[in-house]
């Protein structure tokens, strides 16, 4: 079970349903999964990162991808992210370098607008 909050938890799960339903040949940047989820893009970032072994296994996380498509210099040491680029690159995506991903119109994904007025304090 996910620690945090009530609220940190609901809102988790919100972002992994989300997740789950990023069709292949698609992607979603992490500023409109966070536009979508009326969260933070750090929030959306942290949970992006802290998903579990079974998570990394069952969901396409991989297709969840930086604003602009730009991974950063420290994010491409990581292993994770060579793991994200190969796993991108199999699926047929294009790069127009190592750390950039062609991003256009006809891979972004929009997803469903369920949680863009969602408060997700506790309740009380």
């Amino acid at each position: 079970m996910a620690s945090g909050s009530l609220a940190y938890q609901r809102m988790r799960l919100a972002l992994l349903d989300l997740v789950r339903q990023v069709p292949e040949g698609l992607v979603i940047e992490i500023s409109t999964l966070a536009v979508a989820l009326n969260i933070p893009p750090r929030h959306a970032a942290f949970i992006c990162s802290t998903l579990s072994a079974e998570e990394l296994e069952l969901l396409p996380w991989y297709r969840v991808v930086p604003t602009g498509g730009r991974f950063s210099t420290t994010a491409m040491k990581r292993v994770a992210t060579a793991e994200q680029i190969r796993r991108l690159r199999r699926e047929g995506y294009k790069f127009a370098s190592t750390e950039q991903l062609l991003l256009t119109d006809e891979i972004r994904w929009d997803p469903p607008d369920t949680h863009r007025e969602t408060f997700w304090a506790d309740d009380t």
